[in-house]
């Protein structure tokens, strides 16, 4: 426990939680998003093979919660995995506190020995005096302060609006979905996407339940002759409309990338949002220049990877895939 935390509070790992209680954690936190409604892990977990959401729970000496992390466990034989905010998504610590925050990701570091062949955590720029454990990770965000029409004229590159309208031109369409037939056709683009960046791709199941059960996330989808030929699944908390994965299908003479994040900008600001994040690039260049080329600003968010050496040459054999 942190030497700035009373010694008769305890941090305990669970498998159930209250939710009600987290909720109510939730609120008090800016950092705390759809990702760390415990929901989101469960969902991840109960269709990713061989995992299990788990969770560590802060509490006074009343039994206070005051804080909590919620992390999936990836299971390979006897060994296992730690990830606080899978896929990309962001976790870490929620908490009122910058104290009860990082006595929880110190928690998270000395959980497991041997069997535990690596941890990893994402967490948003909110959080102040971050770790030593933490390092800095550059994301991309778009700034709709002033509405959407400011955005589109002082800050939306003036190439990508003439994509963007020769695209509209052509019969692209915008809209939100959630009829079975455009997710599935949104998972298979991601699909394909996710097999050239060597990652592995989200299950069809798990954006199906996300979608049917959580409020706080919603698919953008482009439709080109009526096929979905791109879309992004956006969180929505905060000041802020987080696309978190996406993909497009090439098609000629229009341009889904740019229209899905111009329409996407202007949904966020109809809803009083001041903040488009784009996230991080993972290394991927293309991806990186893509967030520059319209006009991306930079922000700090803060990261946490340790690894056990026999996991990187596992990983290396599997050529690059977790």
């Amino acid at each position: 426990m942190s030497r700035h935390l009373p010694s008769s509070w305890r941090i305990e790992r669970t498998r159930q939680v209250d939710r009600g209680e987290w909720q109510a954690l939730a609120a008090a936190d800016v950092a705390a998003s759809g990702f760390h409604d415990p929901r989101f892990v469960a969902l991840f977990a109960a269709w990713r093979p061989r995992s299990e959401a788990a969770y560590l729970e802060l509490r006074d000496d009343a039994g206070n919660l005051r804080g909590g992390l919620p992390f999936l466990v990836q299971h390979r034989g006897r060994f296992q995995a730690f990830s606080s905010g899978p896929a990309g998504s962001y976790g870490g610590p929620i908490a009122a506190a910058a104290a009860e925050r990082w006595a929880l990701v110190d928690a998270f570091l000395s959980m497991g020995r041997l069997e535990t062949l690596r941890r990893e955590m994402l967490c948003r720029a909110e959080l102040a005096a971050p770790s030593p454990s933490l390092e800095p990770r550059t994301a991309g965000y778009l700034s709709l302060e002033g509405g959407f029409e400011t955005f589109l004229r002082e800050r939306f590159p003036r190439n990508r609006r003439n994509e963007c309208n020769r695209s509209e031109r052509r019969g692209l369409v915008f809209e939100m979905a959630r009829d079975a037939a455009s997710v599935e056709r949104f998972h298979a683009i991601l699909a394909e996407n996710f097999v050239l960046w060597k990652t592995r791709p989200l299950e069809l199941p798990f954006l199906v339940a996300l979608l049917e059960e959580m409020d706080a996330f919603t698919l953008f989808v482009v439709r080109y002759e009526g096929e979905v030929v791109g879309g992004h699944l956006c969180c929505e908390h905060g000041d802020e409309l987080f696309p978190w994965v996406g993909a497009t299908a090439r098609r000629d003479g229009i341009f889904p990338a740019p229209y899905l994040i111009r329409e996407e900008a202007r949904y966020a600001a109809g809803r009083g949002l001041r903040v488009l994040n784009l996230g991080a690039s993972d290394g991927l260049a293309g991806v990186a220049d893509f967030k520059r080329l319209l006009g991306a600003s930079e922000r700090t968010q803060w990261h946490l990877f340790r690894e056990a050496g026999p996991l990187g040459v596992w990983r290396r054999l599997r050529g690059g895939r977790g």
